[in-house]
């Protein structure tokens, strides 16, 4: 029989290998097991949790490491317990160095706002995301990142730590600024080529109105209307490339959203259509049926140029056309305003179809402009967060849909 002595040193000896990492190490139980029995048994349950806890640890470890952005593992107290070797490498700090350190101590020019929002957030839901942080590395290294911040839960659900993956985007914000530069030298361009464009068609325009009051000859001034007729056709592509490119390069500025009543915006556009083609509503009737009447939080010129390029559209399918009805339909819902477009004209080719929206594809063959005005619409309407679709008709005629968010 073993004494209290022999059996004491062997549950010292399981200790210490369990200390020097070997959790694997065999008891031996009495066949009438006792108080030592039962304390050599806890310290191998202590053992074989701790075994499960290590290799845990280390797979962790791993998925950590194997995460190709940066990331952080904070203490509720915000301060950097662990981080993985993406960071030390972008960063160029050794880890010594970030242990223990707050994390926004490492954040350039962050007020304790920004700070305030950031935690009040992710305490609310859980996690959040901050489109652009700069992070300072060692030797002052600046360098910008996405970061998406999250919370870290115990098996009990209690919060223990924060976990940051943080992207750097310092290539994309270089990128972003180089096509900020060449956006602004194609605009200059563009302004340039309109103003030296502008002078020499008014000028055209002017001589062959002043030919046809001069030669009363019918076969001339048929040629100088022509001229005439495609003189304006060039100043309408002009003005529809400025209007996409203004749509495009100006940034969707949330002070000029306002309450807008559709109704009021459709029959204004309208008007000014008529008088921009000379036309009387004889030759395109408008008709507007509204379903739960209310109003929609937009940008007035933005929408105003959807229904501008709309009757535009319709006019230039209409051509071979003596009368041509457009009905417009709006429901307006709480998130969304559905505004369905439909019209008599010669429609849109099927074997054009979704192409329709592309830049200069004219939707069928007999179709007078340039082909700018759905892609107009599509970049206007994409521009509100909207979304337009060719609806199917049995129906000869233009027939789609935009839905317009709140």
């Amino acid at each position: 029989m073993k004494t209290s002595q022999h059996r004491a040193e062997e549950i010292n000896k399981l200790i210490l290998d369990i200390a020097s990492g070997d959790f694997d190490g065999n008891i031996e139980i009495s066949d009438a097991p006792d108080e030592w029995d039962r304390v050599k048994l806890s310290v191998h349950l202590l053992a074989d949790e701790l075994k499960y806890t290590t290799i845990r640890k280390d797979q962790l470890q791993m998925i950590y490491n194997g995460i190709v952005d940066m990331l952080f593992i904070l203490n509720q107290d915000r301060k950097i317990r662990q981080v993985n070797k993406i960071t030390l490498s972008r960063l160029g700090y050794a880890e010594s160095d970030l242990i223990g350190k707050n994390i926004f101590e490492l954040v350039e020019e962050i007020d304790s706002e920004v700070i305030h929002r950031i935690i009040h957030t992710m305490s609310e839901r859980g996690y959040t995301y901050v489109d652009e942080l700069v992070i300072r590395g060692k030797n002052n290294k600046l360098l910008a990142v996405s970061c998406s911040f999250s919370v870290l839960k115990d098996k009990n659900d209690n919060v223990n730590g924060i976990i940051i993956i943080a992207k750097d985007i310092s290539q994309i914000k270089k990128y972003q600024q180089e096509l900020l530069i060449r956006n602004k030298d194609l605009d200059q361009l563009f302004y340039q080529i309109s103003h030296d464009f502008k002078s020499p068609l008014t000028n055209i325009t002017g001589f062959a109105k002043l030919a046809m009051n001069e030669y009363k000859d019918p076969t001339l001034n048929t040629y100088f209307d022509m001229i005439v007729d495609s003189v304006h056709k060039l100043e309408n592509i002009l003005n529809k490339i400025r209007e996409i490119r203004e749509t495009n390069t100006r940034l969707y500025d949330q002070k000029k959203i306002e309450e807008l009543d559709l109704e009021r915006i459709i029959f204004n556009s309208y008007d000014a259509f008529l008088k921009r083609f000379s036309l009387d509503e004889q030759a395109i009737t408008l008709k507007v049926s509204i379903e739960n009447k209310s109003t929609i939080n937009s940008s007035f010129s933005y929408v105003s140029r959807i229904f501008q390029n709309l009757f535009d559209l319709t006019y230039h399918l209409s051509t071979k056309k003596e009368h041509t009805t457009i009905f417009i339909f709006i429901k307006y819902e709480a998130e969304n305003s559905y505004i369905t477009y439909i019209d008599n004209s010669e429609g849109i080719d099927p074997n054009v179809n979704q192409d329709a929206f592309n830049m200069f594809v004219k939707p069928n063959v007999n179709y007078t402009s340039s082909g700018l005005e759905l892609y107009a619409v599509r970049e206007i309407t994409e521009k509100l967060d909207g979304m337009i679709e060719l609806l199917e008709s049995s129906v000869k005629g233009l027939n789609l849909m935009i839905t317009l968010p709140q």
